[in-house]
């Protein structure tokens, strides 16, 4: 991370190239490389707008981004369903499944930084149900025994992946992406030749404290 020269920390980097490596260097041999996440749920007041765009591709193609709308992921399930999960929280840790490839689990695990959200909340604006699940930061129901939180979280997460409600953006020069982190997850598409560059930036504007429905 950090941000450009002549800029403030507000402009935030994605950077991969052959010295620093890529996500599939990160998180070692795995047989998919999905990290759908909201970014930073784990302050009391998360992301909301969200500005991604890019400086270069990868030179072979690939490096593309994939979204997931969690409006439409919540409209999905059953109203019995949906009723059930109304009054869950979910606890949110700093210490993610990124940040604790990248620095050790003693270590994420020590400085993380923890918060606790309405696992349904509402859209402070335009008011509807959102099915907020944050598959690399939120990964315990609360009041949940460990096998329950799991095999229920382990169907939410599955569920957000449905092609039904997601898209995949090919970068190109000067493609500007724009959402809104309270309503979507995204995830990142490492799939480029190892050392090649991809360069990205991100502004995130910060929103107030996640409501219930």
């Amino acid at each position: 991370m950090g941000y450009p020269k002549g800029t403030g920390p507000e402009f935030q980097v994605v950077y991969a190239d052959e010295k620093v490596g890529n996500l599939r260097d990160l998180l070692g041999s795995r047989t998919n490389y999905d990290l759908w996440h909201v970014d930073q749920t784990f302050t009391p007041n998360t992301p909301g707008i969200t500005f991604f765009w890019v400086l270069e591709v990868p030179a072979s193609g690939g490096g593309d981004t994939a979204f997931t709308s969690l409006t439409a992921a919540y409209n999905a399930l059953s109203p019995a369903f949906r009723e059930g999960l109304h009054h869950l929280k979910l606890l949110h840790t700093s210490a993610s499944v990124g940040e604790i490839a990248r620095v050790g689990q003693e270590r994420a695990l020590k400085e993380a930084v923890k918060t606790e959200h309405p696992l349904v909340i509402s859209h402070p604006v335009t008011k509807k149900p959102v099915l907020f699940v944050n598959p690399t930061i939120a990964r315990q129901v609360v009041g949940y025994k460990p096998s329950e939180s799991e095999m229920l979280l382990g169907f939410l997460h599955d569920h957000i992946r449905s092609l039904d409600f997601s898209c995949r953006v090919s970068w190109e020069k000067g493609t500007v992406v724009v959402w809104d982190q309270r309503t979507t997850a995204h995830s990142a598409v490492p799939d480029f030749k190892d050392g090649e560059r991809r360069h990205m930036v991100r502004i995130i504007s910060y929103g107030g404290q996640p409501q219930p429905l």
